[in-house]
């Protein structure tokens, strides 16, 4: 590996961490890749990517894989002394904001006249944790 080639992975490394560089470098790697490599870099050939298609339509971050309920168990010594079971929760779960308005169901806006971020309905949960509670994402004591 070249002293250039290196400083670049160490570059990706350094803003994504190993795992999402790696998938970087083989999602970017050239369609003419040989190894060694061609002399120059003019006549290597990328595949090609539609990012016009995820900036016009961004989604709110979601998760489809959550339990039906979280159990919360307390131990000492060992010997479970209390068990709290959650509520059920959704099975899609909204657990991250959309970029932009999606279908008119916007996860994060600014209020005008307070500069406060406004979260949506189904992304409030995450301030409001009587509303986490309820949603079977939080617990508290009885």
């Amino acid at each position: 590996m070249t002293m250039r080639a290196k400083a670049a992975w160490q570059d990706l490394v350094k803003r994504f961490g190993a795992n999402r560089a790696a998938w970087v470098a083989l999602q970017t790697k050239p369609t003419n890749w040989s190894d060694p490599p061609p002399a120059s870099d003019d006549v290597l050939q990328f595949p090609k990517f539609d990012v016009g298609n995820r900036i016009a339509g961004p989604k709110r971050r979601t998760s489809r894989v959550m339990p039906d309920r979280f159990v919360l168990m307390l131990f000492r010594g060992g010997k479970a002394v209390h068990t709290i079971v959650g509520n059920q929760v959704d099975d899609i779960v909204v657990v991250g904001p959309a970029p932009l308005d999606d279908e008119g169901k916007s996860t994060l806006k600014r209020d005008p006249a307070t500069g406060r971020l406004v979260l949506g309905d189904e992304f409030s949960w995450i301030a409001d944790f009587p509303l986490a509670i309820e949603k079977g994402l939080g617990f508290a004591s009885r």
